[in-house]
């Protein structure tokens, strides 16, 4: 018999973004807005469709549903191609050392 691991987070695909996504959550609110604004730019210059807001799924126990507009880019990159989340942990690792914090898989 062959165990498979299921995935918890749909971000779990992919191990390096989920450890990045941590260091997210680990910001004061105005920090993360900025790493939502930056997410939002690279995704418009892939082409990645917006979200309606009506369209995004509240329900308050995620970590980033305190903060909107980081709720409304991570619902954005969730609908995402595979490729284009596979490009995004390089994109926010760089946006976390933009921002001064230290990852060690940047």
């Amino acid at each position: 018999m062959t165990s498979q691991y299921t995935y918890c987070r749909w971000y779990d695909v992919h191990p390096r973004f989920g450890f990045l996504l941590n260091l997210v959550r680990l910001m004061p609110a105005h920090r993360q807005r900025l790493v939502a604004e930056r997410m939002n730019h690279f995704l418009a210059s892939r082409s990645v469709m917006p979200v309606l807001w009506h369209q995004v799924p509240w329900d308050g126990h995620r970590w980033y549903d305190a903060v909107p507009e980081l709720l409304y880019s991570l619902e954005r990159l969730k609908q995402a191609p595979q490729y284009v989340q596979a490009q995004s942990v390089t994109h926010l690792a760089n946006v976390l050392a933009d921002m001064g914090v230290a990852t060690c898989c940047a």
